[in-house]
């Protein structure tokens, strides 16, 4: 809700200084803590071709935050360790495996579960 509000601002105020404003709203954060816990998951279920269920969840018991941020900090790490990446814009698939990011999770006690 307050970024929605923030950014209602912006559009009234284009000059309005964020970053003189965040460590305010990181105060402000800090006041509904206590209605969070580190825990958190990620399921997601498809079907196949062939009409099959599939479900795999990521479980994370105390590092939830670090499940949607993983493939961004595995994809920087590659990007900033590669030789051979071609300047431009284009899909980053295939640029990281399940198994490296399950390897980069489990440091963390986050797991997969699967069906």
């Amino acid at each position: 809700l307050a970024i929605s509000v923030l950014g209602h601002i912006r559009r009234w105020i284009p000059s309005l200084p964020l970053a003189t404003l965040a460590p305010l709203l990181v105060r402000g954060s800090d006041f509904f803590k206590f209605l969070g816990s580190y825990a958190g998951s990620c399921a997601v279920w498809l079907e196949d071709r062939q009409g099959r269920a599939h479900q795999v969840a990521l479980i994370a018991p105390n590092n939830g935050p670090r499940i949607p941020t993983a493939p961004a900090v595995l994809l920087t790490q590659k990007l900033l360790s590669a030789t051979d990446i071609q300047p431009g814009a284009y899909p980053c698939i295939d640029f990281f495996t399940l198994a490296e990011l399950l390897a980069f999770l489990d440091q963390f006690g986050i797991y997969i579960e699967s069906t």
